[in-house]
């Protein structure tokens, strides 16, 4: 059996589409780091506690079940001042650029989006972290 790398960090991916989720493990697995997923806002809350805040970077969907990702990204950075995170949306994102414009440490992915999209999202939010 294959071990996956893991020597990139660890990822927190909240999504609450099966197959997109699946698809950007996959992605994010090649690309070396070790991803913990979440369906739901409540549920990357939990994970993120169970795993004492050992999270390298963070993608967001935005429309998840429970609550907003922006709502999530509220309360991540609440907790995680100096996480990196990463919106993913399919939607326009001019509104959420104007509510987090400020914070450096959150870069835009725009759905549909592929492996050298998901390579660059993470990379540009590691970067301005200095990771």
């Amino acid at each position: 059996m294959l071990e996956t790398p893991t020597g990139n960090g660890r990822v927190l991916l909240v999504e609450d589409e099966a197959l997109v989720q699946m698809l950007a493990v996959e992605y994010l697995e090649e690309l070396g780091y070790r991803v913990e997923t979440a369906g739901s806002a409540t549920g990357a809350m939990n994970k993120v506690k169970l795993l004492n805040g050992q999270i390298d970077v963070a993608i967001i969907d935005v429309g998840l079940p429970d609550r907003k990702g922006d709502v999530l990204i509220g309360e991540l950075r609440a907790l995680y001042p100096h996480l990196p995170m990463v919106v993913a949306t399919g939607y326009e994102e001019d509104v959420l650029r104007k509510r987090f414009g400020s914070d450096a440490l959150i870069s835009f992915l725009r759905k549909p989006y592929g492996h050298a999209d998901i390579e660059k999202a993470v990379a540009r939010a590691r970067q301005a972290r200095g990771a």
